[in-house]
């Protein structure tokens, strides 16, 4: 592995991201262009692997925990099994999301290819993660819906109601959990992209000044962040978008 470091020419291009959608697969043509310029591939992936010991040490953070597996389940797991079936049924190869994708095929060249993101243990840690203001929204609306489910369901027990006004209740009784998980899980991926982008970008410097050409994968949202940050460092970035 290099070990001397170079000069970082202006404007030469030694960068490049990949704005990626989770539930489909990035365009060939693209990764195969870029995969013949870089020596490395930096890809995305939240790990979730410790979250029962991770309860177990911070209860505070349990609706956090539960709803960013929720989140992961409905809008990330769920969706992707469902790509892998319509890719079947279409005689396709199977599958298992955008980044086992781009790790996958990158190895089959060749490339060495890295987890460049934090774990859920690391972030609930980390100082410079906002987790009091995630654990106060998600708190309080978690408060707010308990309230609304507690009239529902006395409303249902106690009123002479109409049985399609009695249906709506249930469904709403049934929903308004999931809705307090996603809540917590949406403020709290908002108060920590910050931080796993920066991850990336601390990374992809370190490849840059030591000669290597990198590529980096990343959901759609993350790109105008990293791509603000590198060129702070004078890291120039070829960017594109599915």
């Amino acid at each position: 592995m290099l070990s001397k470091r170079v000069s970082i020419n202006e404007g030469e291009v030694r960068c490049y991201i990949y704005g990626s959608t989770h539930i489909r697969i990035p365009r060939e043509d693209i990764l195969r262009e870029w995969l013949s310029r870089v020596d490395y591939v930096l890809i995305e992936g939240l790990s979730t692997r410790d979250w029962r010991s991770l309860i177990k040490q911070r209860p505070s953070a349990i609706l956090i925990v539960l709803g960013v597996l929720t989140c992961f389940f409905l809008f990330h797991d769920m969706p992707a099994w469902i790509m892998d079936k319509w890719y079947r049924l279409k005689g396709k190869p199977p599958f298992k999301g955008d980044m086992s994708y781009v790790r996958d095929y990158a190895v089959k060249l060749g490339k060495k290819v890295e987890l460049a993101d934090a774990s859920l243990c690391e972030v609930l840690s980390e100082q410079s993660v906002n987790l009091k203001h995630s654990l106060r929204v998600c708190n309080m609306g978690a408060t707010l819906l308990i309230v609304v489910f507690i009239a529902l369901v006395i409303s249902s027990l106690y009123s002479n109601l109409p049985p399609t006004i009695l249906i709506s209740i249930s469904i709403s009784i049934i929903f308004i959990p999931i809705t307090i998980l996603l809540i917590c899980a949406v403020v709290f991926v908002g108060d920590i992209n910050e931080f796993r982008d920066s991850k990336v970008v601390k990374r992809t410097k370190e490849l840059v000044e030591m000669g290597y050409s990198v590529l980096i994968v990343r959901g759609k949202r993350h790109i105008k962040f990293i791509s603000s940050e590198l060129r702070k460092h004078s890291i120039i970035c070829e960017v594109y978008t599915s």
